[in-house]
C-alpha cells in the first residue's frame, strides 16, 4: 500500500513475485584500547547499526502475546543507530576485584511510534498507523565486581535515560521511552557456606516505566470519557525484587569429570507485589466527580 502526506491510502501495488523492495547498509565498528598500566585501561568504540525487522505492538502494554514483526518496507524504513562507548577498567588481582566505569551514548533515526488511538490488530493497513521518529539513549554504568574468594559477587549501578521524538506526537514534544528507567541498582552475593554448599542472593531495584496516564475526564452521552495531556506524563511504582537460592555440589572430589549439582532458588522472596501495568476505574467522589 502506499499512503499520502496525511497517512491516509493512497493506491495499492501488487507484485508477483521477486524483490519489490531493497536496502544496503554497512555497519561499521571500530574500537581503541589504551593500556594505562597492567591493571587499568581505557577503551573507546564507536559503531553504527541497522535493524530490518520490528516489533509492532497492538497495546499500551508490553506484556501481550499479540505483537507482529515486519521487515522493513517503501513505508518503514530500517532503524538506525550510531553509538559511542568510553570505558576504564581497573584490576586489583591480589584481591580478585574488578572496578569498571561505562559511558555511552546512543543516538537512533527511524524510530517506529504509533499515532494516537492506533488500530494495530488485523489492520491490513497497518503502515498508515505508523509514525516514525528519532530516540537519544545515553547514561553511565558502575560495576565493581569480586571474584575469587570464599565471598564473591558484584554491585551495579546504572542511571540512563531514552528520549523520543517524533514530528507528529505529543505534539513534537519530546517524551520519554517506554525504556526510560533512569535508576537501576543490582546486587549479586555468592557465599560458600561448605566447600560444597554454596549461597546466592540478588537484589534489584530500578525506576518504574513510563505510561500514559489521564489528567481529566468529560461527561459525553453519560460516558466518562479520558483526558490525556503531554504522552508518558506519569510512572508506574519503582520496581524492587529479592532472589535467593542454594547450591549443592554433588561430587565429592572437584576434579571429577562428570560435575552433578542441585540447585533451590526463591523467586521474589520477599513476595512484593510489582506493578506492571496499571487499569483506570471510574471512582467517584462525594460529588460525583471523576477521581483522577
Amino acid at each position: 500500500f502506499t499512503f499520502d502526506d496525511e497517512y491516509n491510502l493512497q493506491d495499492s501495488v501488487v507484485v508477483e513475485g521477486g524483490f519489490y523492495n531493497s536496502y544496503h547498509q554497512l555497519d561499521p565498528r571500530t574500537k581503541l584500547t589504551y593500556k594505562i598500566d597492567s591493571t587499568s585501561s581505557l577503551k573507546l568504540s564507536y559503531g553504527i547499526y541497522h535493524q530490518n525487522l520490528q516489533l509492532i505492538t497492538n497495546s499500551a502494554s508490553p506484556f501481550t502475546a499479540l505483537e507482529v514483526w515486519l521487515p522493513s518496507s517503501p513505508n518503514i524504513k530500517p532503524q538506525r543507530a550510531h553509538q559511542v562507548n568510553l570505558s576504564y577498567v581497573k584490576q586489583f588481582p591480589a584481591k580478585g576485584i574488578r572496578l569498571s566505569a561505562e559511558l555511552y551514548y546512543k543516538n537512533m533515526s527511524n524510530q517506529i511510534d504509533y499515532v494516537n488511538h492506533a488500530n494495530t490488530l488485523l489492520n491490513p493497513l497497518l503502515e498508515g498507523e505508523l509514525r516514525f521518529g528519532k530516540m537519544d539513549a545515553y547514561g553511565i554504568e558502575l560495576m565493581l565486581k569480586k571474584q575469587i574468594g570464599r565471598f564473591s559477587g558484584w554491585v551495579n549501578y546504572t542511571y540512563s535515560r531514552a528520549i523520543r521524538q517524533t514530528e507528529t506526537v505529543n505534539n513534537g514534544r519530546a517524551y520519554p521511552a517506554f525504556q526510560d528507567r533512569p535508576h537501576d541498582f543490582s546486587l549479586m552475593l555468592n557465599y560458600a557456606l561448605k566447600r560444597r554448599i554454596l549461597f546466592s542472593a540478588f537484589w534489584t531495584a530500578y525506576t518504574g516505566a513510563a505510561f500514559s496516564s489521564p489528567t481529566g475526564f468529560y461527561t459525553f452521552n453519560n460516558n466518562t470519557v479520558p483526558i490525556y495531556d503531554e504522552k508518558h506524563n506519569d510512572r508506574l511504582p519503582n520496581y524492587r525484587r529479592l532472589d535467593i537460592a542454594f547450591k549443592f555440589i554433588l561430587n565429592k572430589k572437584p576434579e571429577a569429570r562428570y560435575r552433578h549439582d542441585l540447585t533451590f532458588s526463591i523467586y521474589n522472596f520477599l513476595a512484593r507485589k510489582n506493578i506492571v501495568a496499571v487499569n483506570f476505574n471510574q471512582v467517584l467522589d462525594a460529588n460525583d466527580k471523576p477521581v483522577i
